[in-house]
């Protein structure tokens, strides 16, 4: 197992990730949850996932760190599995194995389940995606909506996260219109589940739902993020994750909490726009 940043594999000693995510938290004044403590409980929508899988369509390998606060907690706190889905292994054939290997290694720091989306024995290209796959190639389309819908079946989530529609680059917003496709199918069927879209490459214009992080739970996604040492040696965007996270918890205390509300007690935080499956139509939940 490889140790990203020449030892800093380690997240959670003071010497590793730990460490340099307590001094982003003390230097935006993030003092109270220093150490995870006082910090607010899941929200009241996700009482009912507690110890049932939750499935992860993460686009790319490291989308699965990216936006992966809130099925971190699941799994520490409720006891839930947590299966990651590499929708993807990016678009160079040449780095695919590499981070297929990647993505092991940082879903078994988190303790995700790895799971490849591409059945095995077929070409990478076939099962690219984009936001325009449904019309150029229809064929392939209508087959990834068969597979996800396989693995409905055969892992019964009940809760499925997926990029928001508008999340921008072009395989995030053909990861969620498949998903989306596929929970209306699903729930058509008799089947109720939940379903949280996630921020990656933009932020979403209507979050519902606010997940606070604490410093031991950003260590350990920075220090899956390294994992993905092929992307961050290109753009080393592990070590922005906590400042990401500090943005989206200023962003979103009004935006979620109400305007003109008192500041969240935390530092760091996720969000996310839940919603409800049932009988073909989604519906938000209050969280």
């Amino acid at each position: 197992m490889p140790e990203p940043e020449g030892g800093l594999w380690r997240p959670l000693e003071e010497g590793g990730w730990l460490g340099y995510v307590r001094q982003v938290a003390e230097w935006a004044g993030g003092e109270a949850a220093g150490a995870g403590e006082g910090l607010p409980g899941l929200p009241a929508a996700l009482a009912g996932v507690g110890g049932g899988t939750v499935l992860v369509c993460a686009p790319h390998p490291d989308d699965e760190a990216i936006c992966g606060l809130l099925p971190l907690r699941l799994l520490r706190e409720k006891k839930s599995r947590v299966v990651a889905l590499a929708m993807t292994l990016g678009s160079d054939p040449a780095r695919r194995p590499a981070r297929w290997r990647e993505f092991r290694i940082s879903c078994q720091l988190l303790g995700f389940e790895p799971q490849k989306f591409a059945p095995s024995g077929t070409a990478g290209d076939e099962w690219l995606l984009s936001r325009h796959t449904a019309r150029t190639r229809p064929h392939a389309w209508q087959a990834m909506q068969a597979r996800l819908l396989a693995l409905f079946a055969k892992w019964r989530p009940c809760l499925v996260l997926l990029p928001h529609g508008g999340d921008a680059h072009p395989t995030h917003v053909g990861v969620a219109r498949l998903g989306r496709q596929v929970l209306r199918q699903w729930s058509s069927q008799g089947h109720v589940i939940v379903a949280a879209e996630t921020e990656g490459w933009a932020p979403m214009r209507r979050p519902n739902c606010v997940v606070a992080g604490g410093v031991a739970e950003v260590a350990l996604l920075c220090g899956a993020l390294a994992c993905h040492a092929g992307e961050v040696q290109r753009f080393p965007y592990h070590r922005r994750q906590p400042v990401r996270m500090l943005e989206t918890a200023w962003r979103t205390a009004e935006l979620v909490g109400g305007f003109g509300g008192a500041a969240p007690p935390f530092a760091f935080a996720e969000a996310y726009r839940v919603g409800c499956w049932r009988n073909g139509r989604w519906r938000p939940l209050a969280c």
